[in-house]
C-alpha cells in the first residue's frame, strides 16, 4: 500500500500568542503532520487536540530571524474530533499553520514515531535566495517526501515532480506576511533526495523534509522453501527433481 495524503486543514492569527486549526477529525492509526509558521523568533512550544499526544520532529529559525517553521507528528487508534491547537513562545505578529493526515503508513512505534522515518531542515543563511531546499535521506523504498516551507511576502511554486499539499497559505501584511506550504512526492528508491521550491523573488526562508514510511509489506526474498521428488522410469531409473520457491 502507498502511502497518500488525506484530509488538510489550516488555520492562522495575527497578534496571538496560540492558533487553532478547522476542526476535523482524523482517522484511526493516520498520521497527522502538522506545520506552523511564525514572523520574527516566536516558536511553538506546545501542541494539543484530537485526543493525540503531538511530538516535535523540527523547530527551525530562519538565518536572519525573520522566520520560524515547527513539524509535529502525532496519531493514536480513536482521534476525537476538534481543533489542533498550538501554543506559542510569545506573542507572534503573524502565525499561519496547516496540518495533514497520511494513509498507508508504518504505524508502528507510538505517536507516529515509525512513520516519520527521516528529517531534516536547511535555512536560507546570511543571504537571501529564492531557491529554498533541504536533502532528506529516506530509509525504505517507496517513502513519500514530504517538504515544508515558509518565507514571507512571496508566492512559492513547488519542486520539479512535487505535487501539492497546500501551498501559499498566507497572513499578515506588507513585511509581516507569514506563509506556510507543504508538497509531497514518492521517492521510489531509499536514499538521498532534494526537497527543493522556488520563490517568486529572494526572501528569507526555512524549509524542512520529512520522509515517511510506507506500511511494512515483507521483503520478497523473507525465506526460500525447497521441494523435490522422485520419479521412477519404465527402464528402473530415478530422477530427483527439485525446485525453490520464494515468498
Amino acid at each position: 500500500m502507498a502511502v497518500a495524503v488525506g484530509t488538510t486543514v489550516t488555520g492562522s492569527g495575527t497578534s496571538v500568542s496560540s492558533v487553532s486549526l478547522t476542526s476535523w477529525t482524523p482517522g484511526s492509526n493516520e498520521l497527522v503532520l502538522l506545520a506552523v509558521a511564525t514572523r520574527s523568533t516566536v516558536s511553538v512550544t506546545s501542541v494539543s487536540g484530537n485526543g493525540l499526544t503531538w511530538v516535535n520532529v523540527l523547530n527551525i529559525q530562519d538565518g536572519q530571524n525573520q522566520c520560524r517553521l515547527s513539524v509535529w507528528r502525532a496519531m493514536g487508534a480513536s482521534p476525537s474530533a476538534g481543533q489542533i491547537t498550538a501554543t506559542l513562545s510569545g506573542t507572534a505578529v503573524a502565525v499561519v499553520a496547516e496540518a495533514s493526515t497520511f494513509t498507508g503508513i508504518d504505524t508502528g512505534g507510538t505517536n507516529g514515531s515509525a512513520a516519520v522515518e527521516a528529517s531534516n531542515s536547511a535555512n536560507q543563511g546570511a543571504t537571501d535566495t529564492a531557491t529554498p531546499s533541504v536533502s532528506v535521506t529516506s530509509i525504505t523504498n517507496n517513502a513519500m517526501i514530504v517538504g515544508y516551507f515558509t518565507h514571507r511576502s512571496r508566492t512559492l511554486t513547488v519542486g520539479s515532480g512535487y505535487t501539492a499539499i497546500s501551498i501559499n497559505n498566507q497572513i499578515g501584511t506588507a513585511g509581516d506576511v507569514t506563509t506556510v506550504s507543504g508538497q509531497q512526492k514518492t521517492q521510489a528508491t531509499a536514499g538521498s533526495v532534494t526537497v527543493d521550491a522556488s520563490l517568486s523573488g529572494v526572501n528569507d526562508w526555512v524549509a524542512i523534509g520529512v520522509a515517511v514510511k510506507p506500511v511494512s509489506t515483507g521483503s520478497q526474498v523473507d525465506k526460500t522453501f525447497t521441494a523435490s521428488a522422485s520419479f521412477a522410469t519404465q527402464v528402473d531409473k530415478t530422477f530427483t527433481a527439485s525446485a525453490s520457491f520464494i515468498t
